[in-house]
C-alpha cells in the first residue's frame, strides 16, 4: 500500500491524489431559515423566487438566510427585478460583504411537486462562481436541493439538507437537571449489569428497564455538548 501511495502520487496530478479525498459536502440549514423559507413558499399561491446567505466551512455548505425581493410571477414562473439584485450586490460590497455569500438560489412550485425543471437546469449551467445551491420547495413542505461545484470542474448532485438546530435554552436545561435529580436513581455497577443483561428491575429501583446502555452522539446531535452534564454523581 505504502508502494502504491507513493506511485500515486509521482504520477498523478495533486488534486487527483488518493490522500486528497475528503468527506462529501453537506447542506446545513438553520433552524429559522428552514421556517422562514416554507413561510414564503405558503404565503404565495403562485411561485416564488428568492436568495440565500451561505456560509462555507470545508465541504459544509451551511445555510443562513433566505430572503425575497421584488419580482413578477405567474403560476409557472417567477423572475427576479434585475436592478434589485444588482443593487443588493452593491449595498453588500459597501458594507464589506463578499457577494460570494449568495450561494443559494431557491424558488417554490407552489402546489406542485418540487423539482428542477429544464429551465432550471438552463439557469443552473449559465452561473459563473465557485458554487452554487439551487433549491425548489413547495407548499406541502417537500424540496429539492442540488448543488453544482464549478471548480476545478463542473459537478453537480442532489443532496438533502440538515436542520441545525439552536443550542437548548439554559432555563430548560436547568429544569430537566433538576427533574433528573428528583426522579433518577442511579444503579451499583451489580444493578446495572442486572438491569442490561438480566431482562428484569433491580428490586431496590423504581426507574423503568433499560434494555442497553445510551450511545447517542449528543455533541452532535445537540449543539455545545452536554457530556460532562450526564455523568452520574459520584
Amino acid at each position: 500500500m505504502e508502494w502504491f501511495r507513493q506511485k500515486q502520487q509521482e504520477e498523478v496530478p495533486c488534486h487527483l491524489r488518493i490522500d486528497t479525498v475528503v468527506a462529501p459536502p453537506r447542506i446545513l440549514i438553520t433552524l429559522a431559515a428552514y421556517q422562514k423559507l416554507f413561510a414564503y413558499a405558503r404565503a404565495c399561491t403562485t411561485e416564488v423566487n428568492g436568495l440565500g446567505f451561505v456560509e462555507r466551512v470545508g465541504n459544509d455548505f451551511r445555510i443562513t438566510d433566505v430572503f425575497i425581493l421584488p419580482q413578477i410571477v405567474t403560476p409557472v414562473s417567477a423572475d427576479l427585478n434585475d436592478a434589485a439584485v444588482h443593487g443588493l450586490i452593491l449595498d453588500m460590497v459597501r458594507a464589506g460583504r463578499s457577494p460570494k455569500e449568495l450561494m443559494l438560489q431557491w424558488h417554490s412550485h407552489g402546489s406542485m411537486p418540487a423539482y428542477c425543471s429544464p429551465a432550471d437546469h438552463e439557469l443552473i449551467s449559465g452561473y459563473q462562481c465557485p458554487a452554487m445551491i439551487s433549491l425548489v420547495v413547495n407548499r406541502q413542505g417537500e424540496y429539492h436541493c442540488r448543488l453544482d461545484l464549478y471548480e476545478p470542474v463542473r459537478i453537480g448532485f442532489e443532496v438533502e439538507m440538515h436542520i441545525v438546530l439552536p443550542p437548548i435554552d439554559e432555563a430548560l436545561m436547568e429544569q430537566c437537571r433538576t427533574e433528573v435529580a428528583q426522579q433518577v436513581s442511579y444503579p451499583g455497577v451489580r444493578g446495572m449489569f442486572h438491569r442490561w443483561f438480566g431482562g428484569g428491575r433491580d428490586p431496590d429501583e423504581s426507574c423503568p428497564v433499560l434494555r442497553g446502555p445510551l450511545l447517542f452522539p449528543l455533541d452532535e446531535v445537540l449543539p455545545g455538548g452536554v457530556h460532562d452534564e450526564l455523568q452520574p454523581p459520584a
